[in-house]
């Protein structure tokens, strides 16, 4: 009447933990488990959570053990939220992160590892992996200061860019002095950690695209996916990450025709550092 290999539940054993995958557990399956068993979905989903909390926690075990690392009891408040969140991980690429922050509150609890058990379960693995490349190549955790203090300075200077361009098309010459700033006054160029490129082909639609008005309508630009615009905005709104997209780089290819790259420059804001620097150095 069943079919075995569809309803098969991987069981624990010799400390090899394996996932029960739901969706081709019942398959051809849901209309027997509706009518008959209406409650055994919600089991196989409690028997998941528990096996990804295994799976995380004998690992945590085993390489606390191997490396001789001493483990405090981790406090409930701290305790039962990354238990909560990490029990819900899909993603077996994650998993060494959950191992990782579990490592870290065992070492030394702090209630910030509650926050970042949140943000590591709002995370799918791309996101993670960028923050990780990331943090790479940032030398400096408060780099955040610097790219704010240009930001700060690019727009003051702007502004006296565009006071100035207002009186010469609309004031007489002579009639009103041109705004000065201090000679002291300088806007450095910022320094990215990283820059990520477009890789998606469009064809601009419009002539002037560019400030020098060297774009055309049959122009190829590399955009970035639809995908890696959300995964920014989301990074950012989770104050992990500040980014800005810098002018387009004008390219030729093998046959010397023109195209443009988009690039966005990224850094780790000065808790998306700390938050990466606790899964990278878990005992410290």
């Amino acid at each position: 009447m069943f079919d075995k290999e569809n309803i098969e539940v991987k069981a624990l054993s010799d400390n090899k933990v394996s996932l029960v995958n739901i969706e081709n557990d019942f398959s051809g399956f849901r209309e027997v488990v509706a009518m008959f068993f209406p409650l055994l979905r919600k089991e196989i989903l409690l028997r998941y959570r528990a096996e990804t909390i295994a799976r995380v926690g004998l690992e945590a075990y085993r390489i606390a053990q191997s490396e001789n690392i001493q483990i405090k009891p981790i406090p409930p408040k701290i305790a039962l939220p990354i238990i909560e969140k990490l029990s819900l991980e899909h993603e077996p690429d994650m998993f060494e992160r959950w191992t990782k922050l579990l490592i870290a509150a065992g070492v030394n609890p702090n209630p910030i590892q509650q926050q970042y058990a949140d943000i590591l379960s709002g995370l799918n693995s791309q996101g993670a992996n960028l923050l990780k490349d990331i943090y790479s190549h940032q030398d400096i955790k408060n780099i955040e200061n610097e790219f704010d203090d240009y930001l700060d300075k690019s727009r003051f200077k702007r502004y006296f860019d565009d006071a100035n361009r207002y009186n010469r098309n609309t004031v007489t010459i002579g009639d009103t002095p041109a705004f000065s700033l201090p000679s002291s006054f300088h806007v450095s160029p910022f320094r990215f950690p990283l820059i990520i490129y477009g890789t998606e082909k469009s064809t601009l639609k419009h002539f002037g695209f560019y400030c020098d008005g060297s774009a055309s309508r049959d122009s190829v630009l590399l955009e970035f996916k639809d995908e890696t615009t959300k995964m920014l905005l989301s990074l950012e709104r989770m104050g992990l990450i500040k980014y800005q997209h810098i002018f387009h780089d004008k390219k030729q290819d093998e046959n010397g025709k023109t195209f443009f790259v988009s690039k966005c420059g990224v850094l780790l804001t000065q808790f998306g550092y700390s938050f990466i620097d606790c899964l990278e150095n878990p005992t410290k």
